[in-house]
């Protein structure tokens, strides 16, 4: 490998209006004699572990040139995007605690009042559909003969569609704003225990998933049961 091709000192901190293929040309050489090295064979000897501690010194030196050109290029992005956050999170946090303020006083007596309505609102649905099928049976006995039953079926009909449109006047008057939030608790006692046994028995995948992100948290720390802990030397 020839060390002239290196890139000068200092070159590590390029502009920013280069374009990546700007900043990796004095590596090119490098970068592709890498790729032919990747073929899936391990170095054998030290000739060719030489060749290729070579290469990785100036892959190193190609990816710091582009993390640095990257950085510098997002650096006033990402400041220009926290100061941007910055300046809307006061009153947006102002915003919000406002309206969960509101929310949490209205709450208890929002949430009465729409029991109620929905009760009445099912008491006079539920009329109304007895109502109805009422007057479709006062309706079929009726005589076509007598005017009186077939008024007095109407009339039937007739007081059951108000009374239907009375329960959807009801609904419509519910409060807004209300949602159905799914909660949970674990039962006292044991209750932590029982939901462990369960998960470890209809979903393992889970528990698995756990004690691997565990063991790799807290392998450093202290000792685990069940887990073997060694140091091993690697190129990097």
């Amino acid at each position: 490998m020839n060390d002239q091709l290196l890139p000068p000192m200092g070159h590590n901190m390029p502009p920013v209006e280069l374009d990546q293929q700007d900043l990796l040309a004095p590596f090119v050489t490098y970068l592709e004699e890498a790729e032919h090295w990747l073929d899936g064979d391990l170095v054998k000897n030290e000739d060719q572990l030489d060749a290729v501690d070579t290469l990785l010194l100036h892959v190193k030196a190609a990816e710091k040139v582009l993390s640095q050109a990257r950085d510098a290029a997002t650096k006033p992005l990402h400041d220009a995007w926290k100061a941007e956050v910055a300046r809307w999170k006061a009153p947006l946090d102002s915003l919000e605690r406002q309206r969960r303020g509101l929310a949490h006083i209205a709450s208890e007596f929002k949430v009465q009042l729409a029991d109620e309505r929905e009760l009445e609102a099912r008491r006079l649905r539920s009329d109304a559909e007895r109502g109805l099928r009422l007057a479709q049976e006062l309706a079929k006995q009726a005589d076509p003969g007598d005017i009186q039953s077939i008024r007095i079926a109407k009339h039937a009909r007739s007081e059951a569609e108000e009374a239907l449109r009375a329960s959807r006047q009801v609904e419509k008057a519910r409060p807004k704003g209300i949602r159905t939030v799914r909660k949970w608790a674990f039962l006292p006692g044991d209750g932590r225990r029982k939901a462990l046994h369960w998960i470890a028995q209809n979903d393992r995948d889970a528990v698995t998933e756990f004690i691997d992100a565990y063991v790799a948290r807290n392998f450093r720390q202290k000792p685990i049961e069940g887990v073997t802990v060694w140091d091993e030397r690697e190129a990097y």
